[in-house]
């Protein structure tokens, strides 16, 4: 027995169907004792969380003629992650073709889209809408904006609700070669560094004095990184970031 969805007011439970077996009895645990709940051929279930009395929940199995099978482990509901509808979103960078989008539906009952969302600067916009066949659904979007990126995954449910993800945020460069921000900057505020050649060799940034005096060396494990400028104070900056390609410069203020 798995967990389709787990919303506030309400629960579904699915199982796989067995042979031989003509009904399924779903029980909760109360005082030490399972307590039916219901009973009927159906492998699904949509309960009122507001007749349960507790969290664990278990399968029993009768064959054709009433005769019982063995009860399944008990389930504690709360512990199976299976979210209101929606399991995961995420949202992965893949250049150059795009950022991979990808949602987990505990359950396709009662869902009939799922539309994949970007943020424009001003509001979400739907990037990608498709009907609900299966509970693995996704798209690549094949035009990111450069730099910072926020996507969402809206299901429409057939009773007129809808359940939205959180943003996932993901920086993506396919025409500028870096990007360092914020800028300006607090000296005790983490600058971002995304490189889109990095990777090629060591990668490391660099930051310059207006008396040409390096103040700051840091190598970067990856290209999209943030950094502490520890004992740099407030000023106007040169900074150099160096990979296997070239050198990438700027100017860039610290407050």
């Amino acid at each position: 027995m798995r967990v389709g969805f787990d919303c506030e007011d309400s629960l579904m439970l699915q199982w796989n169907k067995m042979p031989a077996v003509k009904n399924y009895e779903v029980a909760a645990l109360d005082n030490n004792q399972f307590v039916p709940l219901a009973f009927g051929p159906d492998s699904a279930l949509v309960l009122d969380k507001a007749t349960l009395k507790g969290n664990t929940l278990a399968l029993q199995p009768y064959f054709d003629g009433g005769k019982p099978a063995i009860r399944s482990y008990s389930v504690d509901y709360t512990t199976q992650l299976a979210g209101c509808f929606l399991r995961t979103f995420t949202a992965l960078p893949q250049p150059p073709d795009g950022i991979a989008l990808h949602a987990t539906l505990g359950t396709t009952y009662g869902v009939e889209q799922v539309t994949f969302e970007r943020f424009d600067g001003v509001n979400y916009s739907a990037i990608g809408t498709t009907p609900t066949t299966q509970t693995t659904v996704g798209l690549v979007d094949a035009s990111p904006r450069e730099g910072l990126n926020l996507h969402r995954v809206r299901l429409t449910l057939s009773n007129g609700g809808t359940v939205v993800s959180d943003e996932v945020a993901n920086l993506y460069l396919r025409e500028l070669p870096y990007l360092v921000f914020p800028n300006p900057v607090a000296s005790d505020e983490p600058l971002g560094i995304v490189v889109r050649d990095a990777g090629a060799s060591d990668t490391r940034v660099e930051l310059y004095n207006r008396d040409g005096s390096l103040v700051f060396s840091q190598y970067l494990l990856s290209g999209e990184e943030y950094v502490t400028l520890h004992n740099v104070t407030p000023g106007l900056y040169l900074f150099a970031i160096s990979t296997g390609t070239g050198i990438h410069r700027g100017k860039l203020v610290v407050r």
